[in-house]
């Protein structure tokens, strides 16, 4: 079930997401605008940065989906497990890591999110080859867990809740 065009496939993919997520980081700073602020950060609070994973894979998949993926069952529905264990690792390693050193620490956040691009392919690709998501119905699963998240995205960027997940650390550092 799995060939090299996958693992070419998602290797290029952790590039790309990788690099659109890196570039993201920056665009609202470079061109702040309401549009823009629903698919890229805009504060350095741990939800906003979830984006930088979430929208870069959502696009590559969908190319990719087009390309290679009508070849696999289960793609799309792979795919979006893959990343939903990475948006749930990116909060859990950084509340975790923050909690000994009682900061956030650049080096430690990008190396985050490198690490949970992988995590995203590997996880995924591990199910493809498996075969575990062959019901054609878990694509139009995957497809509403997508819509649901995206949605979740745009509202909580311009209405987020009172969370410390949704604060920046700097508002955070300096209300404690």
């Amino acid at each position: 079930m799995c060939d090299s065009r996958l693992r070419y496939s998602s290797i290029t993919g952790f590039f790309v997401v990788s690099i659109l997520g890196s570039a993201a980081h920056f665009l609202y700073g470079l061109f702040p605008n309401d549009i823009l602020a629903a698919f890229v950060p805009v504060n350095e609070s741990v939800w906003e940065h979830m984006k930088l994973l979430f929208f870069p894979f959502i696009i590559y998949t969908a190319v990719e989906y087009f390309v290679l993926g009508k070849g696999y069952r289960g793609f799309i529905f792979s795919r979006i497990v893959g990343m939903l264990c990475s948006l749930i690792l990116i909060p859990l390693i950084f509340y975790f890591y923050t909690s000994f050193f009682g900061r956030p620490v650049l080096i430690i956040d990008i190396l985050i999110f490198f690490v949970c691009v992988a995590v995203s392919f590997i996880v995924s690709n591990w199910r493809i080859c498996a075969g575990l998501d062959g019901s054609p119905h878990r694509n139009i699963a995957a497809l509403i867990i997508i819509v649901c998240l995206s949605l979740l995205f745009f509202g909580f960027t311009y209405y987020p809740p009172e969370s410390e997940i949704f604060t920046p650390p700097t508002v955070r550092s300096s209300a404690s």
